[in-house]
């Protein structure tokens, strides 16, 4: 079951199913406080971790999205139970590969997210590229709402096109010519290293590299198409976008699928229940 922040049922019923296992997809506690920066988050944030610490101690196994994640559950409340990564996954037959209308000379980078959020890092990656006369060749296409505060900014610099919230058939033909998406650029400021988001992994489907600021739980250190940096900057993103341009988009999903398929992911996770059950 999805773990639910403060859920007064969990009182209730935790202790009535003995198979339970809890799934986390965050480190609830310190991003409630993300969420409302006030004295709601401060006090949705000490709720869950009265509830939480019930409630995971409840379980039979601890499921993280990333292994951080449940490691960081298990830790916080003292758990004895066995923790196991379950990261996201997609159904690849669902996901069309990109045409590819990429540029020789240009490099097109796709930056997606449905409202850019502080943990996203927009406002670093405008701070990185502060120079707008050295980047004609960069053209970084926003998909998504645009907090006011950076707006202007963006609206001014050369480099970014500020497309606004867009369906997946107008956001494609973007994608089509891009060499590569960024993920999240400053997920620290949730308290997390590690992550393994859905629009990553469709984004991979559809054949698309991907550059971000964390680690994806989910990929070993070798796998060439989906980087991690520490700090973003005009050098690393161009020489990244050249370097993807010799791949296709075939090449990628095929080199993601072991990863990102939500089959192979289930049946990972059904192996180590069976182990479970028999511990």
């Amino acid at each position: 079951m999805r773990h639910m922040t403060f859920d007064p049922f969990a009182f209730l019923f935790a202790s009535l199913i003995k198979n339970r296992v809890s799934v986390h997809h965050a480190k609830e506690v310190a991003e409630l406080k993300l969420v409302r920066s006030n004295w709601k988050g401060r006090w949705a944030s000490w709720l869950e971790r009265f509830s939480g610490r019930f409630l995971v101690r409840k379980s039979c196994a601890i499921f993280g999205v990333t292994g951080e994640i449940a490691n960081y559950e298990r830790d916080l409340y003292q758990a004895s139970a066995k923790i196991h990564t379950f990261p996201n996954g997609i159904t690849l037959s669902e996901v069309e590969v990109l045409q590819d209308e990429r540029s020789e000379f240009d490099i097109h980078v796709a930056f997606l997210c449905g409202t850019f959020s502080s943990w996203h890092g927009l406002d670093l990656l405008v701070e990185a590229l502060e120079q707008p006369a050295k980047q004609d060749r960069l053209k970084i296409h926003l998909i998504g709402h645009i907090p006011d505060v950076l707006k202007a900014t963006i609206e001014q610099h050369p480099a970014f096109q500020d497309h606004g919230t867009m369906e997946e058939k107008e956001y494609r033909e973007i994608l089509a010519k891009c060499d590569f998406s960024l993920g999240s650029l400053a997920l620290f400021r949730k308290g997390l290293e590690e992550a393994a988001t859905l629009k990553n992994r469709e984004v991979l489907a559809m054949g698309l590299p991907i550059l971000s600021g964390h680690v994806d739980t989910a990929f070993p250190d070798v796998f060439a198409y989906h980087r991690k940096i520490s700090d973003i900057s005009l050098h690393q993103m161009i020489e990244f976008g050249e370097k993807m341009k010799h791949f296709s988009r075939l090449t990628v999903r095929n080199e993601a699928r072991q990863f990102i398929e939500k089959e192979m992911i289930m049946r990972d996770a059904v192996a180590f229940l069976e182990h479970l059950d028999h511990a």
